[in-house]
């Protein structure tokens, strides 16, 4: 009997770990969607886009068809809205009235759950989901570590900020985190014909989320090939069946909607949509203090930790770089784009799809850090990590949302932390030199803290990477 068999219930041990954290994982999103944002509210809690995307699977479901402009009628938006007023986003194109969030995917996917049960059986899919995503996930990173440390890092990352927030949030990329999470699996576990179709189906229905998603679903399939390069042809040709079916649907999809596929591709509400300015966001993403991963999540610093070990250990730097490849087709599409913040979405949105990457990678930093016996970097990470979960989720839901005005909401919050704020990172508002001046110190004075435990403990067995068997 392990460690963890002995602290649970008498029913659940022996269970697998992956399904022991599928339950664990599933049974606290329930909580969160049905208690979490108040029982007499729940129903009612959307923002950002979500009221949208259930406007567009109440026109599915009950109109049997796309067009949402009849549908932001005040009896059909208290079943989901309890705001004042809901604009619609809807835009004109060529004589076409037709929607902002143009893909079928996401719509398609709630529509029946919405039909059945209103926000509340949509809440009910996506927590499902999700804890789906952790299980792929945890069966993915303990290819790479000791299933005892991917275990708890992915238990430990599931159930702080973001993935417990986004295990109810109705975007896209609450979808595809638990995708990617698939392919990845299945890249890496033993291959056979129907898994090279379901990886054809997840590939196909990433392309069908977004359009943004075509890039990331390209690379991912790409790894996928080359991880069974031995069998490739068959998986090829098992797999390329559903992707050109899909791709085909949408090139159809867009011609039903604005008339060529073209058209779809470039048409937008917003003129300036694809006129960003790609530095800002690709380092912003990570680092800005209003938007950044970084600064709502530090646990994930483990990550680049763990990547170093990677390039250094006993996994092929030619893997490592195809990952890498693969979150890099997310990062820098994500942040290239104008709104890499996500606009008022809770944050940092973009990333979620390929968390499962930055948890197996920061899984590995654990690993190491364990067998080094690097306890304070670590406690400072989860430490850090639960503070900010417990501000978000207990003290005040509207932190997990950027406002555009440079700063972070909860550190300014915060008195001790607030004076700090003008020395920190603010890609978004202050894209100066100073800026980076800044980012480049907090960097080195973050470093050197990180670093603590080893200036002034000196430990033999740093350097030693961990055995992945």
């Amino acid at each position: 009997m392990t460690a963890l068999d002995r602290t649970l219930p008498s029913a659940l041990r022996g269970l697998p770990r992956q399904w022991l954290l599928f339950i664990i994982t599933l049974i606290a999103y329930l909580l969160l969607s049905l208690f979490g944002t108040g029982p007499s509210r729940y129903l009612t809690v959307t923002s950002g886009d979500e009221p949208h995307y259930l406007v567009l699977a109440h026109s599915l479901y009950f109109d049997g068809d796309f067009d949402a402009s009849d549908n932001y009628r005040p009896e059909v938006l208290q079943r989901f809205f309890d705001g004042k007023e809901l604009k619609p986003h809807l835009f004109e194109y060529n004589g076409r009235i037709v929607p902002h969030h143009r893909a079928l995917g996401l719509p398609a996917l709630i529509a029946i759950p919405y039909g059945l049960a209103g926000r509340l059986g949509v809440l009910l899919l996506l927590n499902a989901i999700v804890a789906a995503g952790m299980l792929f996930t945890y069966r993915f990173t303990r290819h790479f570590m000791p299933e005892q440390v991917a275990f708890y890092t992915t238990l430990f990352c599931g159930l702080t900020y973001p993935l417990l927030i986004y295990s109810y949030q109705i975007y896209p990329e609450t979808i595809a985190f638990t995708l990617v999470a698939l392919v990845l699996t299945l890249a890496v576990e033993p291959a056979g014909r129907f898994k090279s179709l379901v990886v054809g189906i997840a590939i196909g229905l990433l392309l069908q989320l977004h359009i943004k998603l075509a890039v990331l679903g390209g690379a991912l399939y790409l790894y996928y090939l080359w991880r069974n390069r031995r069998e490739m042809r068959q998986r090829f040709w098992w797999s390329i069946g559903p992707i050109v079916l899909v791709a085909a649907g949408l090139v159809l999809w867009y011609i039903y909607l604005f008339g060529s596929f073209m058209g779809g591709i470039v048409a937008t509400a917003s003129p300036t949509a694809f006129l960003g300015d790609g530095v800002v966001g690709i380092v912003g993403i990570w680092f800005d203090q209003e938007y950044g991963l970084f600064f709502f999540a530090p646990v994930y610093f483990m990550s680049l930790v763990g990547w170093w070990h990677l390039w250094r250990g006993q996994v092929s730097r030619l893997e490592v770089l195809w990952l890498t490849l693969v979150y890099l087709s997310q990062h820098v599409v994500s942040g290239a784009y104008f709104e890499w913040f996500a606009g008022l979405s809770s944050i940092p949105r973009y990333m979620v799809p390929v968390l499962p990457l930055l948890i197996m990678f920061a899984g590995y930093g654990v690993a190491v850090y364990v067998r080094e016996r690097r306890w304070l970097p670590m406690a400072m990470a989860a430490a850090a990590t639960l503070w900010l979960t417990y501000m978000i989720l207990i003290v005040r839901r509207s932190f997990m949302f950027g406002y555009e005005v440079g700063k972070n909401a909860i550190l300014d919050s915060v008195p001790t932390f607030a004076p700090m704020l003008p020395y920190l990172p603010s890609f978004h508002l202050r894209n100066t030199l100073i800026t980076y001046i800044h980012f480049v110190g907090v960097a080195a004075i973050f470093i050197i803290l990180w670093n603590l435990d080893v200036i002034l403990f000196a430990r033999g067995n740093r350097g030693q990477e961990v055995d992945t068997r």
